[in-house]
């Protein structure tokens, strides 16, 4: 039988062997870990700040597990990697640098309307209705109709005549149209709602040529009233028009 002198040495022996066995097995793990390849999404090229992510931009390399970033984006089919399309970067991301999530944002209206606008055009925003700016989505073509009250041979009457045709709406209020999931579509919903409870308006942001941005500024200067007016998917035509004035209708021309 051991001494009891001997008891207390033997049993720190067995502790540190039961350790020194969990330090080696959990570094055997991490090893292992770090020899898994995964597949991550990474920038092909320096993407700048407030740049949003096209295809081409994204390319997916295999690395060691243990080397991947916790928040990054595993590319393991093509929709993975169709996730980023349209996401607007927060930072700069040099080339070869992992995307992370908290490097990217979905296109709202927190991001700003600047990077929707292509270039050579300009955002311009308008008011419309409540009402309209629900049924109106980014991506939609518009026309603009003005009325103002002119005068016809010395009597002062209101007219209508349309300044554009065929204008791309970038965004309706906070809604900027790309990279919005359900979460983030429900809580656009609830600040419009929110919104419409304290004003009958809503912003609603159009794709213009300088020239045009012009027009429709000086436009709302003096229109008593400009409507909005939405086409069918993939009407492009611009129509020859002519003003109107209740003249004309009653007259039946």
């Amino acid at each position: 039988m051991l001494k009891k002198g001997l008891m207390f040495p033997l049993f720190l022996a067995i502790i540190a062997a039961l350790i020194y066995f969990m330090v080696v097995s959990s570094a055997e793990r991490r090893a292992k870990g770090k020899q898994r390849l995964v597949p991550v999404a990474i920038s092909a090229f320096d993407i700048p700040e407030r740049n949003v992510i096209r295809q081409g931009m994204v390319r997916v390399a295999k690395i060691p597990a243990g080397y991947a970033q916790k928040d990054s984006f595993e590319i393991r089919t093509t929709t993975d990697l169709n996730v980023l399309n349209g996401m607007v970067t927060k930072v700069k991301i040099p080339k070869g640098n992992q995307i992370t999530k908290h490097m990217v944002s979905s296109l709202t209206g927190d991001i700003g309307l600047s990077v929707k606008v292509p270039q050579r055009y300009r955002g311009m925003v308008i008011e419309v209705d409540n009402a309209v700016s629900q049924l109106v989505k980014p991506g939609d073509k518009v026309d603009i109709i003005v009325t103002l009250e002119v005068y016809i041979r010395g009597i002062k009457r209101p007219v209508s005549f349309t300044i554009l045709q065929n204008q791309t709406v970038l965004g309706v209020g906070n809604n900027l149209g790309q990279g919005i999931n359900a979460q983030m579509a429900k809580s656009n919903k609830e600040k419009q709602l929110e919104a419409a409870a304290y004003t009958n308006t809503s912003a609603l942001s159009l794709q213009l040529s300088p020239l045009d941005a012009q027009y429709l500024a000086l436009t709302k200067s003096v229109a008593d009233e400009i409507t909005v007016v939405v086409r069918a998917i993939g009407d492009e035509e611009i129509y020859p028009l002519e003003m109107s004035d209740l003249t004309r209708l009653s007259s039946g021309n």
